[in-house]
Order: C-alpha cells, then structure tokens, then sequence
C-alpha cells in the first residue's frame, strides 16, 4: 500500500507543477533540508524560485487536519532551513492551492467555534 501511496503523490505533484510551472523560472520537486542532526533530513515537495523569491508547496493527498497540520510543521521548517522571502502553501485535490498563512487561520476558526 505504501508504494501505491507514494506513486499518487507524486502524481500529484507533478500534477501541481504544471498547475504552477508559467509562474516561476525554476521549480524544483523533493526538496531535502537538515533537522537537528546531519543524518536527519525533512522534505519538501515543491520549491518554486524567482529573483529573489522561493515559494514552498507542501502536497498532501487529502484535506484533513492531521494532514494540515503536518504541511504547516514542514512548510515551517523549510522556511526556518531556507531564509529566502516568499510564499507557503498547501495543494490538497479537493481544496487546490491554498495559502498555508489561510489555513492556519481556517484551523484556529474551527477550535475557536467548537469551545
């Protein structure tokens, strides 16, 4: 099941590339950056450049919390690992593309309404 998992990500990706590609003059897919130890790694799953911009993807294969919450910790470790300004997001099949800063908001609306 999980090579089945991982062919439709990357599926996914590449679907999100071509989505993106007229945007950037570089895109770069799978995308390693240290942890806390040089034998740890974290990845990305688009880096999207221009001139003095990288935007961040995070693909995830469906819209949940969990997932959600996942992306933010990634996009947000990326961004500490590479100090480039610019964008985070989110691509999930049912939403598209979302900016991560919109979701994080999203998150938050819903505890607040559920206490």
């Amino acid at each position: 099941m999980a090579k089945k998992n991982n062919i439709y990500h990357q599926k996914l990706v590449e679907k999100l590339s071509e989505l993106i590609k007229d945007r950037y003059a570089l895109i770069l897919t799978n995308v390693c950056y240290p942890l806390n130890d040089v034998q740890t790694y974290g990845e990305i799953d688009l880096m999207a450049l221009n001139p003095n911009r990288a935007d961040f993807y995070e693909v995830k294969g469906s819209y949940n919390q969990n997932n959600l919450k996942k992306a933010a910790d990634q996009l947000r470790r990326m961004r500490e690992y590479w100090k480039f300004s610019g964008d985070d997001f989110v691509y999930t099949p049912e939403k598209g593309i979302e900016r991560l800063e919109d979701i994080v908001r999203e998150i938050r609306l819903r505890r607040y309404k559920q206490h």
